[in-house]
């Protein structure tokens, strides 16, 4: 022990004799001075979270009072809205066309009996799209836009109402994809199963809405578009998740349709852009057996409405 206390002595000697310049002295306490405050102004990687978490958290919070009232709300607003205001219409072309499909719909209105029936018109062909849009600006009054072709890029809430209220539909849109995104998250569930539920969600808020026009001894009118696109998806797409989607989504739509005019809560014209025997095997194809079925051409510079 003695020996080795002897051998490192030196050592020590040598190494306490170094010392340090004043002026690295000087910075080294300064960068000690500095780094104090500095740390303590710092979050804690717990702290930086806790503000998205405690948003996150309110704008789940606030879902059931959002679902209860906001979104009825923004579904009969947006029946209410005029639609396709902006848009150049066909004018004489499509006016014997409007006329002829507006006395297949003189029920419709404040003066239908609550009891009856609404109905099912089946418009076919290229014309389809821009006759209907005519139809509504002819006829104002409370009527909801739905287009198929849009399920892809859209939400369902943004479907079938907020695209048409303006800035406040973008803001409440806002709302619920954030909602949706937060939603998903938290629940670790596959993002369709996420897509049936809200979908299925959006519908039950636009029966709602129905409901009070019914009440109110009102039919609106319902448009959906591009109904052969979702039987277009379930065809085209190869994989199995999105086939089931597609299907399931086919089939709520179809039934939804039937169950609104049978209980006379809406009337519905469904178009297609191409002939009804796309969507055979389709659950919309029994649907057609229940509606008339007309197909939409231009004959000689003129939209024409002939029953098939």
């Amino acid at each position: 022990m003695t020996l080795l206390c002897g051998r490192w002595t030196p050592i020590a000697r040598t190494w306490a004799s170094i010392k340090v310049p004043s002026a690295g002295n000087r910075m080294l306490s300064s960068v000690a001075a500095h780094a104090g405050p500095l740390t303590s102004r710092m979050p804690s990687a717990g702290q930086a979270l806790l503000f998205p978490v405690a948003l996150a958290g309110l704008a789940m919070s606030m879902w059931p009072f959002f679902d209860l009232f906001a979104l009825p709300w923004a579904c009969r607003r947006a029946i209410e809205e005029p639609k396709f205001v902006g848009e150049e219409g066909g004018g004489q072309q499509t006016k014997a066309a409007v006329q002829k499909l507006t006395a297949l719909l003189e029920r419709r209105g404040a003066g239908c009996a609550q009891d009856a029936q609404g109905q099912i018109i089946v418009l076919c062909g290229t014309e389809a799209r821009g006759l209907v849009r005519d139809l509504v600006r002819s006829n104002p009054g409370p009527c909801a836009h739905i287009d198929w072709g849009q399920h892809l890029v859209m939400n369902p809430y943004e479907l079938v109402a907020f695209r048409f209220l303006g800035p406040l539909g973008e803001l409440l849109n806002t709302y619920v994809k954030a909602a949706i995104f937060i939603g998903s998250i938290l629940s670790q569930r596959h993002p369709r199963t996420d897509a049936i539920l809200y979908t299925n969600n959006a519908i039950n808020n636009f029966r709602r809405a129905l409901f009070c026009f019914k009440a109110s001894g009102t039919r609106p009118l319902l448009i959906m578009g591009n109904v052969d696109f979702l039987v277009c998806t379930r065809k085209v797409t190869s994989c199995k998740e999105t086939q089931g989607l597609a299907e399931l989504l086919l089939l709520t739509a179809a039934q939804q349709t039937l169950s609104l005019t049978q209980e006379g809560f809406a009337d519905i014209i469904l178009v297609l852009s191409d002939d009804p025997e796309v969507i055979e095997g389709s659950a919309f194809h029994s649907i057609c057996k229940h509606g008339s079925v007309f197909d939409v051409r231009r004959v000689w510079g003129q939209i024409r409405i002939d029953r098939r």
